[in-house]
């Protein structure tokens, strides 16, 4: 266990879990994007990553998998995606994407499981997302 975890679980247990739920919200507050540049830093760090990914200017849309971010403990808050990747008007790729909020000022895909990853090991999707998840990770990549 990490020294940071074994402190806030000691703090918790001396302060109670409204300490923790305060410093969670702390944690949330100070990385993720303001709602003006949510979006903006989102696409940014989206196109990015799948350009250098791809090797070529991309174009990624997305829909949120759940409406806000999921904290736990310190880590940085994360958000669940489904991402198509297009180029000149061609569907590169698709898939669900985890990504982490940073500082207030950027994203960091953490993983990606392309459509072809899910089919050919659907059983990753549980290693990567929560639970909660799966049924619309296995609707959007056509497993249901």
């Amino acid at each position: 266990m990490k020294f940071a975890t074994l402190i806030m679980v000691a703090v918790t247990t001396l302060l109670g879990p409204s300490y923790a739920h305060a410093q969670s919200e702390s944690n949330l507050i100070e990385n993720i994007p303001s709602n003006e540049n949510f979006e903006t830093y989102l696409q940014r760090d989206l196109n990015k990553y799948f350009t250098d990914l791809k090797s070529r200017e991309v174009k990624v849309t997305y829909t949120l998998l759940r409406d806000g971010p999921t904290q736990s403990g310190i880590a940085y808050p994360k958000y669940y995606l489904w991402v198509k990747v297009n180029s000149d008007g061609n569907l590169l790729d698709q898939g669900a994407v985890r990504l982490a909020a940073i500082d207030g000022l950027r994203f960091e895909i953490t993983d990606f499981l392309s459509i072809s990853d899910i089919a050919a090991h659907p059983e990753t999707i549980d290693n990567i997302f929560p639970k909660a998840l799966e049924p619309q990770i296995r609707k959007f990549s056509g497993l249901q």
